[in-house]
């Protein structure tokens, strides 16, 4: 009988933990190798005024989602509680906020934060309409769409800072080197980056899977020369388990 595939997680300890949690419930054997790490950021008083102005707050992810726990934490004793309505970009951010105590409005189900915030300007009557975005420091904050609108502001607020681990130990690389899994398991453009620094993953054997968690992170992925065997229907646990169960019977039928 073929072994399992072993399933390579880049994700954050705590996060990685979590994600090799659920695969291995799928039948998956996975090995955590965090490749970036998350940090607080403080925000500067005028931002976080503005953020907590805003008509929605758009959550992307789940340290998004943590992020603005953590302010809304801080911020007790201020102005009183805000005002705005929470939306999430899909359901497991929406897991998230509900964890963190902030069930959401609405769950989009989009595919970034472009198309989501644009869904949230055409089912919302108000004008002028702000959103918030809590998001990194490294987030891509280019949204053709919404930001072309007159009458929408987007309030960008960077609440942490995803930046990538120390990589450069002689056994990290003998690890990256040996190639010892069948699939890498890359969940943001900074992780795709930061094991290209490590290693050019156009490099990695044919044979080796990369996943991607969702559109944009597979974007980068093919800008550094590997188009991801593994994209699932939308960033979720759920999907990304029906798109690794996918590929594992086409891999035992080859």
């Amino acid at each position: 009988m073929t072994p399992e595939p072993v399933i390579v997680i880049t994700r954050p300890e705590r996060d990685g933990a979590r994600t090799a949690a659920f695969l291995e419930e799928h039948g998956f054997r996975s090995l955590i190798k965090p490749l970036i790490e998350t940090r607080k950021i403080e925000p500067a008083e005028e931002d976080r005024r503005a953020l907590l102005a805003c008509d929605w707050v758009l959550v992307t992810s789940r340290n998004a989602a943590r992020a603005l726990s953590a302010l809304l934490a801080s911020d007790q004793g201020g102005e009183g509680p805000p005002s705005f309505s929470v939306a999430a970009i899909h359901e497991g951010s929406a897991a998230a906020l509900a964890e963190a105590g902030i069930p959401p409005d609405r769950v989009l189900h989009a595919p970034n934060a472009d198309s989501a915030a644009r869904a949230l300007v055409r089912d919302t009557a108000r004008r002028p309409l702000r959103i918030g975005y809590p998001c990194s420091l490294q987030a891509d904050t280019a949204w053709t769409t919404t930001d072309a609108l007159s009458d929408v502001e987007i309030v960008r607020v960077p609440l942490y800072s995803t930046e990538p681990t120390d990589a450069g130990a002689p056994e990290t690389r003998a690890f990256w080197e040996a190639e010892e899994f069948d699939c890498v398991l890359v969940a943001s453009p900074t992780a795709a980056r930061a094991l290209h620094a490590i290693r050019p993953i156009a490099g990695f054997d044919s044979e080796i899977a990369f996943a991607a968690i969702g559109r944009t992170t597979a974007g980068c992925l093919r800008e550094l020369g590997r188009s991801p065997a593994i994209v699932p229907a939308e960033p979720t646990m759920p999907a990304l388990a029906d798109a690794l169960i996918h590929w594992r019977d086409a891999r035992r039928r080859s």
